[in-house]
């Protein structure tokens, strides 16, 4: 496996009718996996996770309305996340 840093993009497009509260709510438990995903030794395989609303004004953003970038130290546990 590669040693190198990875990223990982992930986008979420929520049904119309989804309150901000719930948007607000899956983004938080998105936001936990950081934290929250482990190996089985204990050692966390996600380094980093940032997130933000969509706001494309050249239209790239497909509808989607929420982007997460989530960083990996290594390929493996890039590959350990997927």
């Amino acid at each position: 496996y590669c040693p190198c840093k990875l990223k990982h993009i992930v986008t979420f497009k929520f049904k119309k009718g989804v309150t901000n509260e719930k948007i607000h709510e899956v983004r938080q438990r998105f936001m936990e996996l950081e934290t929250k995903c482990l190996r089985p030794n204990g050692d966390p395989y996600i380094e980093s996770i940032i997130s933000g609303f969509q706001h494309s004004y050249e239209g790239f953003h497909r509808d989607q309305d929420v982007a997460f970038v989530v960083s990996f130290k290594s390929q493996g546990d890039r590959n350990y996340y997927v």
